[in-house]
């Protein structure tokens, strides 16, 4: 899926200098399949590098809504300000009547484009805040 969310998620080059093994440790990160792989690797750098920097916080976390949407079939997740535009693939496994259900409760907050794409007007404060809100508004649409 392709994911662009206004965060900063990297592994600084004033954390892990050397270029390769900046290289191996985003190899590292981006193929893991699970919460707990991601957290598993984090717990390791951690032990290896020392105190984690926010911008790799920040990119378990953009990896973790990768492995979501993933396996709930998204798409694409992007977000633009305080909105959230969410495609599905065509062989989704998203409750339509749910998403009606939740633009119809809440129309200021949910919409859909006119191509499709499902509309999420969210004020989120913090990198954390955005990846939770991602996680719960994942878990409303299953």
């Amino acid at each position: 899926p392709e994911i662009q969310l206004n965060v900063s998620a990297k592994i600084p080059d004033t954390f892990i200098p050397d270029q390769k093994l900046r290289l191996v440790l985003y190899k590292q990160i981006s193929s893991c399949e699970s919460d707990a792989d991601v957290d598993g690797l984090m717990d390791e750098w951690a032990d290896r590098f020392g105190q984690i920097p926010e911008p790799m916080f920040n990119l378990a976390g953009l990896i973790k809504v990768r492995i979501l949407c993933k396996q709930m079939l998204i798409a694409s997740l992007k977000q633009s300000g305080d909105v959230l535009l969410i495609s599905f693939h065509p062989d989704h496994q998203i409750d339509t009547l749910r998403l009606a259900k939740l633009i119809q409760q809440r129309p200021k907050t949910y919409s859909t484009t006119r191509d499709g794409k499902f509309c999420v007007r969210l004020a989120f404060k913090t990198a954390s805040e955005l990846f939770e809100g991602v996680k719960e508004l994942m878990g409303q649409l299953l």
